[in-house]
């Protein structure tokens, strides 16, 4: 356009506008450079970080009406995918979250193709966690896209009108999701063929469902870091980590929330009506998890009884791929803590009162549990035998009978200790893992070991320094990284296994 410069009102309007067009520049550029992606649901605008990694946050991967299957979400235009969706329904200092939370959040580092996905499922014991919010220090690490998804939880998540048909969403959910990554893999520069799933405690418990039940060739391989179960020692329901249920717990359950806020428990038109809030506030304290249910006829696996993924991985029913596999050297130091006091000398009753509290109604004896672990108590002392117990008892032995479940295994116990306790409690390797130590080296290894695994199916790929050799060699990760043999098998085997669900 030619600018009349001999009339000073054009030459004003003209750099008016010129000025305008310099204010509103950069912000226009980076409105019209945001990365834009085409899934099968539509389009989604995300972002680019400051680690020159493209992020997607809170992208459908399903829609879902109450107590029913997730279903496929379209939308028209460009949605808007630069900023952290709500997480599903729980109680976290009163209720949050709402019930259009099936989505992901994905993070690709700049300028890669044809790279393997990391699809990560949070923990919470099936009732509260979200979508992790930043994976983009692991995407760059890891050369990986990273998806991190989110899933029905609680009583939302998971009912049962009767013991005869529980309903598990929340793992149904995670099903679709995997599809979802599969499907969606070239939208964000993924190797459909490369999905490794991964997550810590329930999180790992869900990869142990998935591995159980997805159709082969959707896992490329996985990992469980401190992957819960079935505690069948456990009163039933009376815990609240306890990741899998029996249908009567699920149902009863469900019938007690029914009731709270005057529903029949098989009205769903009813249920549907109330709103979530209530439903969570009314499921507090009452256990809500997925049920057990009863393998199906045609497998030729199938028992009569209820069947845990534990049992199920060691009956073979698993036809996927590599698999990590561990924990923390001292799982329950800090609810040790919160029920015994800190690390101290602790007398012979208050070691029997606390083991008494911790097995009050449950179907094992604590005298049973002192007699086998009574050898500890004279080489470890009394505070770091029980949280030693608390351990085996969970998370701990639970990680060890996954891996000896599982043939083509790497197993590790992580180790960095938790201020103040005597070891790395329960989740502590997660930060670790997703390089929120900056350029510590332990978190560094940690990440070439993980996308090793989601590269080439061995964490050994990429992986300098130490040679991780497989189950039941034990990699202990620490300031010093080292290997030894696994010398928690025996209690975990001989008397913690048939509890557990290992059976």
């Amino acid at each position: 356009m030619r600018v009349d410069q001999s009339n000073p009102s054009t030459m004003l309007l003209t750099a008016v506008i010129l000025a305008l067009a310099g204010a509103i520049d950069p912000s226009m550029r980076r409105w019209r450079d945001a990365p834009i992606a085409q899934v099968t649901g539509g389009r989604v605008r995300g972002l680019t970080t400051k680690d020159n990694v493209t992020a997607f946050y809170g992208v459908p991967y399903a829609k879902a009406k109450r107590y029913a299957a997730a279903a496929p979400m379209s939308w028209s235009g460009i949605r808007d995918a630069t900023a952290p969706a709500e997480p599903c329904p729980q109680m976290a200092h009163g209720v949050i979250g709402r019930e259009d939370c099936l989505v992901a959040n994905v993070f690709t580092p700049a300028g890669n193709l044809n790279l393997p996905i990391m699809l990560q499922i949070h923990g919470g014991s099936m009732n509260a966690g979200r979508a992790v919010a930043d994976g983009s220090a692991l995407a760059k690490r890891a050369k990986a896209v990273i998806i991190s998804i989110q899933y029905r939880l609680g009583a939302l998540g998971f009912w049962a009108a009767n013991a005869s048909t529980p309903q598990n969403f929340g793992l149904d959910d995670l099903l679709f999701a995997l599809r979802w990554a599969r499907d969606n893999a070239d939208a964000f520069g993924g190797d459909p063929k490369r999905v490794m799933v991964f997550g810590v405690s329930a999180g790992g418990a869900a990869v142990a469902h998935l591995l159980t039940t997805a159709p082969p060739g959707l896992i490329f391989s996985a990992a469980m870091e401190s992957p819960g179960g079935h505690q069948g020692w456990m009163a039933p329901g009376s815990r609240p980590d306890d990741d899998f249920v029996a249908p009567s717990v699920l149902a009863a359950a469900s019938a007690a929330t029914a009731t709270t806020i005057r529903c029949s428990v098989d009205d769903f038109n009813c249920l549907r009506k109330v709103p979530n809030a209530d439903i969570i506030t009314a499921a507090e304290g009452v256990r809500f998890a997925p049920a057990l249910l009863r393998a199906r006829p045609a497998n030729p696996l199938s028992a009569d009884g209820v069947e845990t993924p534990l049992a199920l991985l060691r009956l073979g029913a698993w036809q996927q791929g590599a698999v990590i596999i561990g924990g923390q050297s001292c799982e329950s130091c800090a609810a040790t803590a919160a029920l015994a006091g800190p690390p101290r000398n602790l007398t012979h009753f208050e070691f029997v009162d606390a083991l008494q509290t911790y097995f009050a109604g449950s179907r094992i004896a604590w005298s049973d549990v002192v007699a086998r672990y009574a050898p500890r108590v004279a080489t470890e002392g009394r505070w770091r035998t029980l949280a030693r117990i608390m351990s085996d008892s969970g998370h701990a032995c639970s990680a060890q009978l996954h891996a000896s479940a599982v043939a083509d295994g790497w197993v590790y116990e992580f180790e960095k200790a938790t201020k103040g306790l005597p070891g790395a409690v329960h989740g502590s390797d997660e930060p670790w893992l997703f390089q929120e130590k900056g350029s510590d080296p332990l978190s560094l290894a940690m990440a070439a070991y993980w996308s090793s695994l989601a590269h080439a199916g061995d964490p050994n790929y990429a992986a300098d320094g130490v040679a991780w050799p497989r189950s039941p060699a034990v990699l202990g990760l620490d300031d010093e990284i080292s290997t030894r043999k696994n010398t928690r098998r025996p209690e975990c085997l001989d008397f913690w296994a048939p509890w557990l669900g290992f059976y």
